[in-house]
């Protein structure tokens, strides 16, 4: 998770950056607006759609594990299914 907030500010940081930028050329005409500066606008919502895709992707494929894990960890540590800590 703290991966995920630090690569996620950081993709907002320079890719909004580099994208505004590359925006604000294209519009003022700078560097002759050439074709491959739209990569740099399209690039950030790519980055952002695939960071959404990927989370929800990995939930997906996770969804039946809690379960799963849950009867690992009992059976490996022996403990029993709600009991407090003592």
């Amino acid at each position: 998770m703290v991966f995920m907030c630090i690569w996620f500010s950081g993709v907002i940081l320079i890719g909004g950056f580099i994208s505004i930028h590359a925006l604000i050329e294209i519009i003022r005409g700078g560097y002759g607006a050439k074709e491959n500066q739209w990569l740099g606008v399209g690039i950030f919502p790519a980055m952002l759609t695939f960071r959404v895709l990927l989370v929800a992707f990995g939930k997906w494929l996770g969804k039946s594990e809690k379960r799963y894990m849950l009867t690992f960890l009992q059976e490996t540590l022996q403990a029993e299914k709600n009991k407090g800590v003592s």
